[in-house]
């Protein structure tokens, strides 16, 4: 009874361990288009200006989802500023714009940028994510400015 009891134990442990564990499809290495993609938008915003790097296996609010409702990671190539000067400029705007108070021109500089991310990330494939902003220092996570996946542009550009 004592043996039976063990191995009735030990099969409820694994179901139970098997159950809550989710098969998620990694996303592997960069894709050779995402790292691609990824040189063109640092060489035309300038590489003094950003910083470019693709995560893998990134699962969020874009990530599709497979028939039982797993979310399914996908790649993001993240752009950061890193230029003090260009960051002041572009945090400056980016709270200007939240407050209703921007200026044409910082509307403009905005504009532009997330022009250049959707035109770029019209190359990507599946879910995946092409972000440009700056990194926030008091709660280390990014600011975004533009980010947009293959025809969606998920922040809404600007209007001047």
């Amino acid at each position: 009874m004592n043996k039976w009891l063990s191995t009735l134990f030990a099969v409820i442990i694994l179901f139970t361990l098997t159950g809550c564990t989710s098969q998620v499809k990694s996303a592997g290495k960069p894709s050779a288009t995402n790292q691609r993609i990824a040189r063109n938008v640092t060489k035309k915003l300038g590489n003094s200006e950003v910083t470019a790097k693709v995560e893998t296996d990134v699962v969020d609010n874009q990530s599709k989802k497979d028939k039982r409702g797993d979310q399914l990671p996908h790649q993001q190539i993240q752009v950061i500023f890193k230029n003090r000067a260009t960051i002041k400029k572009v945090e400056a705007a980016r709270t200007n714009l939240q407050n209703n108070s921007a200026t044409k021109a910082e509307k403009r500089l905005i504009r532009n940028y997330q022009r250049i991310i959707s035109e770029a990330a019209l190359q990507l494939k599946g879910h995946d994510v092409l972000l440009l902003g700056y990194a926030v220092k008091t709660s280390n996570s990014i600011a975004v400015i533009a980010e947009s996946r293959n025809g969606k542009d998920i922040v809404p550009e600007v209007v001047v």
